[in-house]
């Protein structure tokens, strides 16, 4: 499965060009050239399906595993900690646009603030400060999760 969410709009767009090439090449009235084949109509992402490209799973696994690491340690360093954190935002930006070859913007922001929220429910580097309570990562996490998922990136 694509990583990239495919939205109404990114359907429309496809539809439209195919027309255009159809209408062309009905235009020309000669045969269609081998390998100009219309695209094939993509279907639009399901709520779900932008619930799951939306979270950085890898980023995650990656974070826990080096926060699971650092807690087996005898000293756990906060500095480490939060460089590890501040680290995972843009790597969770690189790996999606080189890897997964995501291009929507909006959807390298969402999955990068998703990551921060992710780190905060865990509570990572946030768990030492004073104003930290799990209650509000017990809010924050489902509501994101929920209402980004409603967006088509």
């Amino acid at each position: 499965m694509p990583r990239q969410v495919v939205s109404s709009t990114d359907v429309r767009i496809v539809q439209r060009n195919n027309e255009d090439a159809a209408r062309v090449i009905k235009d020309l009235e000669t045969p269609q050239p081998e390998g100009s084949e219309l695209e094939e109509l993509p279907t639009r992402d399901s709520y779900t399906s932008r619930l799951l490209k939306y979270i950085p799973a890898e980023i995650l696994a990656l974070f826990l595993t080096l926060d699971t690491v650092m807690r087996s340690a005898d000293q756990v360093s906060s500095a480490l900690h939060w460089a590890i954190f501040i680290a995972g935002i843009p790597a969770t930006v690189v790996y999606l646009h080189r890897v997964e070859k995501v291009r929507k913007r909006a959807q390298l922001v969402i999955s990068a603030v998703a990551f921060a929220v992710w780190v905060f429910a865990l509570p990572g580097p946030f768990g030492p400060l004073l104003w930290y309570r799990a209650y509000y990562a017990s809010v924050l996490l489902p509501v994101y999760t929920f209402v980004t998922a409603v967006y088509e990136a």
